[in-house]
């Protein structure tokens, strides 16, 4: 989250931060990187466990730390806009995960239903924001990026192995 790094930045270097410098160097980076391929990101199984839960009747919101560019540009990319009842942008909130405001509120926007809250998340910080706002856990496994995933209530290898765990939880 960027609002989250530049607040560490000045954290870090206070006064030695040259925010106007960061923001030029961190777009130029990205105006010269390879462009990132979301096709080979694409978690497997991941439309056709949307398609159960929503048959299933689970609600199911999209909370992310991205931007909402972001967000719109990959659920329009890999075709799930449809299985969802909120977008939720950590951009909208001071705090970016771990904090739980992010968690807090979707779980708002479902007061009214009786059902257990389910997070799935990869990053141990959203496990973390996830556990802090007193939800249950379900962590897919990801290897790439050294994620501490122990604090999640269930540890799961394939996207498909949420159905059992929301239908058994229920």
């Amino acid at each position: 989250n960027a609002k989250r790094d530049i607040r560490l930045f000045y954290q870090w270097f206070g006064d030695n931060f040259d925010e106007e410098k960061y923001r030029s160097c961190h777009d130029e980076y990205y105006k010269n990187a390879e462009p990132i391929d979301y096709n080979k990101l694409k978690m497997k199984n991941l439309n056709e466990t949307l398609h159960r839960l929503k048959k299933d009747g689970h609600h199911l919101s999209l909370v992310s730390s991205s931007n909402m560019k972001s967000i719109n540009y990959i659920i329009d990319l890999y075709d799930i806009r449809n299985y969802f009842d909120y977008l939720i942008s950590g951009d909208d909130f001071h705090e970016s995960k771990p904090d739980p405001e992010v968690y807090l509120y979707a779980k708002s926007k479902y007061d009214h239903l009786k059902e257990k809250i389910f997070v799935v998340e990869d990053s141990d910080l959203g496990i973390e924001a996830g556990k802090r706002a007193g939800l249950t856990v379900i962590a897919k496994r990801d290897d790439r990026f050294n994620y501490d995933q122990s604090k999640a209530d269930y540890i799961i290898e394939d996207l498909t192995e949420i159905i059992d765990i929301v239908k058994n939880e229920r």
